[in-house]
């Protein structure tokens, strides 16, 4: 008789390639076949043996079943069905952290259907902790990047109101010198005028006292 088992990730950060190797008690059980999941997934690569490279066509992130495995009873006993020395690399091509959790069978009997097979889906235990806590950093840094993203965008309203009172005020500076420039012209007007105005009034003086000194030297002769 057989039984599946499925391969599961936790948490996964954008995997994209990974290498197993199966470990059990081949006098209990016997693997037949896996596959890498549809749904999920799809890939190329294979198995020999006891042994999958799988090179997905594009990254996954996430949780979920990436591969079924199809184990046959071939033997009474208990046996543990581990992943052994496993490799997962990301799009870039760098290793993810992994830690992998066993799974336990046992085999009462063998024969038409009077067997009991009892399996422990705990192959990922430990990397479902250890992506746990990934995910619980990614959710900081989330955060983080929140708070910044909201920091740039108060800055970002911040730089316009200075931009647009930046604006303002070289508009009125620029009113400004305009009006000084006004004020000099017509400051430049007034000195002339005030100039001619101080000529005319020399020359009227001017001809006032000649006028003055006319009429007494003719009162001088008269007398």
């Amino acid at each position: 008789m057989c039984f599946e088992v499925a391969l599961k990730i936790v948490n996964s950060p954008k995997l994209k390639e990974f290498h197993l190797n199966f470990s059990y008690n081949p006098s209990v059980v016997e693997l037949i076949r896996g596959e890498l999941d549809e749904k999920f997934l799809s890939s190329s690569g294979g198995g020999a043996g006891d042994e999958f490279d799988m090179l997905l066509t594009k990254p996954y992130s996430g949780t979920g079943v990436i591969g079924r495995y199809t184990f046959r009873m071939v033997g009474r006993g208990n046996t543990t069905i581990s992943l052994f020395n496993p490799h997962l690399f990301d799009a870039s091509g760098a290793p993810i952290l992994v830690t992998a959790q066993d799974c336990s069978v046992r085999v009462l009997e063998l024969g038409d259907y009077s067997y009991f097979v009892h399996i422990v889906e705990s192959q990922l235990n430990d990397l479902r902790e250890d992506y746990i806590d990934l995910d619980s950093q990614y959710l900081v840094k989330s955060q983080e990047y929140e708070d910044l993203l909201l920091q740039y965008g108060n800055l970002t309203d911040v730089h316009h109101r200075l931009d647009s009172g930046y604006n303002q005020l070289e508009s009125v500076y620029q009113g400004l010198y305009e009006s000084h420039n006004e004020l000099q012209i017509a400051n430049m007007a007034l000195e002339k005028e005030l100039q001619d105005t101080r000529n005319m009034l020399l020359v009227a003086v001017a001809g006032i006292v000649v006028m003055i000194i006319i009429f007494y030297q003719m009162y001088a002769r008269r007398k």
